[in-house]
């Protein structure tokens, strides 16, 4: 399973994008494609990483732009954990 990042055009190729949940580093990767909507990253989410969303209250990504302003996403994971359930018991 993995995440898949869809960023705004002017991402920064060569910088890391981070990951981190309640403010805790998860690890990081680079964009390895883009379109007329933007740049493409994805994530692995390996079984410990999903373990750690389910408890997590948030989520963050970050990034640098080529003009080097650095963005940061928060994105709320209220209920992660029922919604990653009702996925995987419909599999």
């Amino acid at each position: 399973m993995v995440m898949i990042a869809a960023l705004p055009h002017g991402v920064l190729f060569t910088a890391p994008i981070t990951v981190k949940f309640d403010g805790r580093g998860a690890g990081s990767f680079v964009p390895y494609s883009s379109d007329q909507s933007g740049a493409f990253a994805t994530f692995p989410l390996a079984g410990d990483v999903i373990d750690v969303m389910k408890t997590a209250g948030r989520l963050t990504i970050e990034f640098e732009s080529a003009t080097s302003q650095r963005f940061t996403v928060d994105v709320p994971l209220n209920n992660f954990a029922a919604v990653y359930q009702k996925l995987s018991n419909s599999r």
